[in-house]
């Protein structure tokens, strides 16, 4: 046709879309199964494969959790163990170092103390050693006038090999367990209930002169409410009430105390909780409350009392040379220390004036026939006191 330009192709057919001019799209329109040169990845999914990487992500899983056990085992079993060890150790160290405790304020040298706590260590766990002993060479001489009135400690240390079942998978064959603990000992400023009887230092001074083991009358201990120094109270103290509190009035005002014949009865009874006096305001004594209002019947009870004790060793508060006085409110015992002897027997009136070789026998008196045993150890609180009996008390501090 004029004016139209016949476009190249099939004669005849007019000429198709124009031509693209990128020179591989190009070959397109001539080429129609040519794919133009550009490179196709093809991810082909293989069972075989998607197999594989699951077992190793299984196996990685398993072999992370299977550590996790084995240190589980660790901790549970091999650190368990020890922990066990360790308290049994612990247990162990406190008991050698009382036993040294014991043995040293009881006057015996260090090898004796040392031994002492060595065999109670071994006792508790063959394996164990004491690795570590320390104790005041001069307290702890052995020598009865080297004993000085303070406090003294003895520090044990021990150890024991522990061999581990699982830590060696992490390179931890065994370890060591250790223990220490440390006693004190000096004399007994602070004792459990003790009877509450006031004994003067005079008398308890003639006592412990005496052999050990013999009933000599410089061991009998009268009380009678004529004593100039028992005020009508028998030298009967007011437990617990009448000692003053630490820090409080001493002397105290005794004004307030009830006293009478059922709190007596009540203390020995021990129907209360315990009772522990401390000597607290040392070198001065701790004055104390005489119990007021005593009656015959309260002082045949303290004397049933006693013969229900015979053969026993019962601590007794020890009245200082000063003697008793009158504070605010009443009667007042200067107390310095304790003594533990054991109990004779106790009579009342005549009786009383026959056993204990009194100067009167009239029923108000009566007395109690003690003996000098040697029991020096008691527990409790130690402390910078005065020595009786070379009564002392040991006591666990770490």
């Amino acid at each position: 046709m004029p004016g139209h330009r016949q476009g190249q192709g099939h004669p005849g057919v007019m000429a198709s879309a124009a031509e693209c001019g990128h020179p591989l799209l190009e070959q397109r329109d001539h080429h129609h199964h040519d794919q133009g040169g550009v490179p196709v990845r093809v991810k082909r999914l293989s069972l075989v494969r998607l197999r594989d990487e699951q077992h190793g992500a299984v196996l990685m899983i398993v072999a992370i959790c299977m550590i996790i056990m084995l240190g589980m085992l660790v901790l549970v079993f091999d650190l368990g163990r020890s922990v066990g060890i360790k308290r049994n150790m612990v247990a162990g160290a406190d008991a050698a170092s009382l036993a040294a405790a014991r043995a040293c304020a009881d006057g015996q040298p260090m090898g004796t103390a040392q031994t002492a706590a060595t065999t109670l260590i071994t006792d508790n766990n063959a394996a164990a050693t004491m690795t570590n002993f320390q104790a005041d060479p001069v307290q702890c001489s052995g020598i009865p006038g080297q004993l000085q009135q303070n406090v003294s400690q003895v520090t044990v240390k021990s150890s024991v090999p522990v061999e581990y079942f699982f830590a060696p998978i992490f390179g931890l064959n065994n370890g060591t367990v250790t223990s220490e603990a440390t006693a004190l000992w000096g004399p007994a400023i602070g004792v459990a209930n003790p009877v509450p009887l006031r004994l003067t230092s005079l008398q308890v001074d003639g006592c412990l002169a005496t052999p050990i083991g013999s009933a000599s009358a410089d061991c009998a201990f009268g009380f009678d409410n004529d004593d100039p120094n028992s005020g009508s109270t028998w030298g009967v103290l007011n437990f617990p009430e009448g000692w003053p509190a630490q820090g409080s009035a001493n002397p105290p005002d005794c004004g307030g105390n009830t006293g009478g014949q059922s709190q007596v009865i009540d203390y020995l009874a021990e129907t209360g909780p315990d009772f522990t006096p401390v000597l607290w305001d040392l070198p001065n004594p701790i004055w104390v409350c005489a119990d007021p209002g005593l009656s015959a019947s309260t002082i045949q009870y303290i004397v049933d009392w006693l013969n229900s004790h015979i053969g026993l060793g019962l601590i007794f508060p020890v009245m200082g040379p000063q003697g008793s006085m009158m504070a605010s409110g009443g009667l007042v015992y200067p107390i310095v220390g304790f003594v533990k002897l054991t109990v004779v027997g106790a009579w009342k009136g005549q009786q009383a004036k026959q056993h204990c070789n009194l100067p009167r026998g009239n029923a108000s008196a009566f007395c109690a026939q003690l003996r000098n045993d040697g029991t020096s150890i008691v527990d409790g609180v130690p402390g910078n006191g005065a020595y009786y009996s070379q009564l002392k008390a040991v006591r666990l501090v770490g």
